[in-house]
């Protein structure tokens, strides 16, 4: 492409149109009479006279510097010709242009690659906008309302911080729909006070790469406030979506605080790598609870669809607080929760809750999903002041107190020290335990109330503890534990007092066991329960001491389980039933023996098979009358 010359020099003429022969330009700043150099070339190394003296044709070499101007020019005489203010060179003119507010509205931009479209440089600018834009300093003073007037302009797009600043604001702020908060290594910092919201989040919203720290006050009302970061509307149960929150580092100095709070309709929410230092205030780091809290009756919304990552809490010292987890989950579905190292909890490391109300209040669909599709795994509680996880399923401001299943999937949980028992079972029903580790505890795994169900413990090891490695008890129902190892315990490796209890492919004790009294004690209230090829390794008592003489409901099958010591203990059963006919202590029993028994409480219809039949003899006996021990006759006569 080719350019029209600019004139090489510049030409002057008189009021005839003749060449101004000696005449003069005088330069001044523009606007002033103050003499303000031209230059004699490019290179504005050399300034000109002033005036300047035109040649015999009028001419002159004037170069501006970067400058308006104001030119008078006169006669050889000093007579004005005329006077003309405010001239600058083009290339000034452009760089002004350019250096104004809107001077990247003027220069193109073209993406690489096939498709680009042609853009302004200030429309691939404004993709990011930063706080200085709007006068943010990130100082460790009141910025709010630069922060506001920032957060409102970078709606839908990405708002960057500058890197190691405090910028701290003294109200709520709300983080617009789909938009990006980079901090960059900065702190935003809330210094609030009462019931006051911090870090406020919409749906699409991203916050990345930083600290968010609330130093505000102590408050009265629910745990949204003074929150760190807060998605949904506890009181409402309005809830947001498609949520990220990574890399960051989560503070409180507002006592009984929580850090991140995810409650009402919100769902599709990803928390990962976060990290929560030791604290003396905060009370819960991760809390996902139900919404609706202003008119539960009136519907209830639950969180759902939440991934919670690469988690690590310090030391959780705050002394006051109760029903706390440092992962809660309260009335929520669909939550997957993966390596969490918790250096010291306060009440529980992991709490899953079906809620104060669980799901009575909410909609057909919902209630469906009550406490479904929950997964942990690799979640280690190093210690704490009272239990490493609570499950509990009932909801008991709801009518009639009901329980919910919760199904959840928890797999390579470990505790490792915790004051009180482990796993605390509370109405937990469904409850799936793999590969576990409880240590140090008073009980490793314990039902500890009535209506515990189904749980399942399959593989794992408990150990250490004071009491059991693993309780069943309050007539939990249909459990099942299968390759656990238990050892070191103070009482038993396993204890239960339950219904249809599964204990399968277990170790108990050790070789060196020297603190375990039992490998497995069953309970005289015990009903039916089933142990099949276990193995003790060692008891400072007994291998398997099986409920009392009076009590042969307690077991239905006694198969394939080995130990180094008697089978029973003082008052356990002499016989132990392979089959059991009916349920409880009327039940109708199968048991094997080479003789009848001389104690124990028997019912009509139990039946020894013997286990030494002889030509002559029988094939076992009969309880005919009720008693202890009871009336027995021979039946299957054996042809000599």
């Amino acid at each position: 492409m080719a350019n029209l010359s600019p004139l090489p020099k510049l030409q002057f003429f008189d009021a005839n149109g003749n060449p101004l022969s000696g005449g003069k330009l005088y330069t001044y700043a523009a606007g002033t009479t103050t003499p303000l150099a031209t230059y004699t070339d490019s290179s504005g190394a050399t300034p000109n006279a002033n005036p300047v003296i035109l040649n015999s044709r009028g001419e002159a070499s004037v170069w501006l510097g970067a400058n308006n101007y104001k030119f008078k020019l006169s006669t050889s005489t000093d007579v004005e010709v005329w006077t003309v203010d405010d001239i600058a060179s083009y290339n000034y003119e452009v760089l002004q242009s350019l250096a104004a507010s809107g001077g990247s509205s003027l220069i193109g931009f073209l993406q690489s690659g096939s498709g680009a479209v042609s853009r302004t440089v200030q429309s691939k600018l404004r993709d990011v906008f930063n706080v200085k834009d709007f006068g943010a300093v990130g100082n460790d003073t009141n910025e709010t309302s630069v922060l506001i007037n920032a957060l409102a302009a970078a709606s839908g797009n990405i708002l960057t911080f500058e890197p190691g600043k405090t910028y701290r604001a003294t109200s709520s702020l709300v983080v617009p729909a789909n938009t990006t908060i980079e901090l960059n290594g900065s702190t935003l910092k809330f210094v609030t006070t009462g019931a006051t919201k911090n870090l406020d989040l919409r749906s699409g919203a991203i916050v990345r790469n930083g600290k968010v720290k609330n130093s505000g006050s102590s408050f009265a009302g629910s745990g949204d406030y003074q929150c760190p970061i807060i998605i949904g509307e506890y009181g409402s149960g309005i809830g947001y979506n498609n949520i990220i929150l990574e890399n960051l580092t989560i503070e409180t100095a507002c006592p009984d605080g929580n850090g991140i709070m995810v409650t009402g309709e919100s769902y599709d929410v990803s928390i990962r790598n976060i990290d929560f230092p030791d604290s003396a205030y905060m009370m819960i780091p991760i809390l996902l609870h139900w919404g609706g809290a202003n008119a539960p009756s009136s519907g209830t919304f639950h969180p759902h669809n939440i991934s919670i990552e690469n988690i690590n809490v310090g030391a959780m010292t705050y002394a006051t607080a109760s029903d706390a987890g440092q992962i809660l989950v309260s009335g929520c579905y669909n939550v997957n929760i993966k390596n969490v190292d918790i250096k010291d909890a306060h009440t529980a490391g992991l709490y899953i809750y079906s809620g104060d109300y669980g799901f009575y209040y909410a909609n057909a669909a919902i209630k469906e999903a009550a406490n479904t599709g929950i997964t942990v795994k690799n979640f280690c509680v190093q210690t704490s002041d009272k239990y490493g996880c609570v499950i509990r399923g009932d909801a008991p401001m709801a009518p009639g107190v009901p329980i919910y299943k919760i199904p959840a999937l928890i797999e390579n949980l470990q505790i490792l020290s915790a004051v009180d028992n482990g796993v605390e079972l509370k109405y937990a029903q469904d409850t799936k335990f793999v590969n576990c580790l409880v240590a140090n505890a008073a009980n490793g795994i314990v039902s500890d109330t009535a209506n515990c169900q189904r749980i399942y413990i399959l593989g794992g090891v408990f150990r250490n503890c004071t009491d059991d490695g693993i309780f069943l008890k309050n007539n939990a129902i249909d459990c099942v534990v299968n390759g656990a190892h238990c050892y070191a315990n103070g009482y038993a490796g396993m204890e239960t007092t339950a219904t249809n209890t599964r204990i399968l492919n277990c170790t108990f004790g050790s070789a060196s066991e020297s603190t375990q009294d039992f490998g497995v004690r069953i309970g005289p209230s015990s009903i039916g329960d089933v142990l099949e090829n276990n193995v003790c390794l060692g008891a400072t008592n007994v291998a398997f001491s099986l409920a009392n003489g009076t009590s042969y409901g307690a077991v239905s099958s006694f198969i394939n389980n080995v130990g180094p010591s008697a089978s029973t203990g003082t008052g356990g059963l002499l016989q132990v039933p392979f089959a059991v006919l009916g349920a409880g202590n009327t039940a109708k029993k199968w048991m094997y023996g080479t003789a009848i028994p001389a104690s124990g409480t028997w019912q009509v219809g139990d039946t020894i098979w013997n286990t030494a039949p002889t030509a002559g003899g029988f094939i076992g006996w009969v309880c005919t009358t009720a008693g202890t021990p009871g009336t027995w006759k021979t039946f299957g006569a054996i042809t000599a």
